[in-house]
């Protein structure tokens, strides 16, 4: 790995979706259930592709391929709402790691990992499996909207699994700023405009 970039693409985006998600409750080691209102038939996206149409219940269960504490960035998208307008379409919120592979007969796989913020790295991504096209990715979960940055590394590993070779990056979650309230108002002995915040 001779080098590994932490980008953002795009930002987090005010959803635009009319569907509203209610409420989102781990209910197992892999599993989310997200509660949600709207008119039905739903579409489920997830990170940008639809992974259900013509859903009709008012709730949907998620099963991620590993556990995490981290809900997945669900989309509800209801029968009134174009797809055109599918928030993680038009401004995904998630991050990308890329980084160039060693090309090493050593390296068999690379482990994705994420800081707990305190004492812990936890595994974030199945394994990526070293096929020497040279160039890999991995696109992260959504990203909070913070200051302080999120801590990501990945990991070469060998045949047998031994960790090797570590590279970090940092990366922010930026939500687009909402529209502020202003009023206006006109003083007719000035003449003048006065803009402020509502």
């Amino acid at each position: 790995m001779a080098s590994l970039r932490g980008q953002i693409f795009g930002g987090i985006g005010k959803l635009k979706m009319a569907a509203v998600i209610t409420s989102v409750e781990k209910v197992g080691a892999i599993a989310w259930r997200y509660n949600f209102t709207g008119t039905s038939p739903y579409k489920i996206v997830l990170r940008g592709k639809i992974r259900v149409e013509g859903w009709t219940q008012d709730w949907y269960i998620h099963e991620e391929l590993r556990a995490t504490d981290d809900a997945p960035p669900l989309e509800i998208i209801d029968s009134t709402q174009d797809l055109e307008d599918v928030a993680s379409i038009l401004w995904p919120g998630n991050g990308m790691l890329q980084w160039r592979g060693l090309g090493s007969s050593r390296i068999s796989f690379y482990k994705v990992q994420k800081w707990d913020g305190v004492d812990t790295w936890n595994d974030v991504a199945p394994i990526v499996v070293e096929d020497n096209r040279g160039y890999f990715k991995y696109a992260v979960g959504q990203l909070d909207d913070v200051v302080e940055a999120q801590s990501f590394r990945v990991m070469g590993l060998d045949s047998r699994f031994n960790e090797g070779q570590v590279i970090d990056s940092n990366l922010y979650g930026r939500k687009y700023p909402e529209m502020p309230s202003v009023a206006v108002t006109y003083n007719e002995t000035t003449k003048k405009f006065t803009i402020a915040e509502a």
